[in-house]
């Protein structure tokens, strides 16, 4: 699944990578994702609580299928 960023951030468990408005957020951890979408804030700057700073995207990965070979 995609995430995009809706608050922008700096990951401070992600050696300080800064995420912007609109950027995909590239984590896989599903705990860091459950954290970074619910909306409790605590650790969080004053500026962010309250707030879910990812989102489900709606975009689905695209699996490429393997074309079909004749016999």
């Amino acid at each position: 699944m995609a995430y995009k960023v809706v608050q922008a951030f700096v990951d401070l468990k992600d050696g300080d990578k800064e995420y912007r408005v609109g950027d995909v957020y590239e984590g896989t951890d599903e705990t860091r994702i459950e954290e970074l979408v619910s909306t409790e804030s605590k650790g969080r700057h004053e500026s962010l609580k309250g707030k879910s700073l990812i989102e489900l995207d709606g975009e689905s990965v695209k699996v490429k299928t393997p074309k079909k070979t004749k016999k």
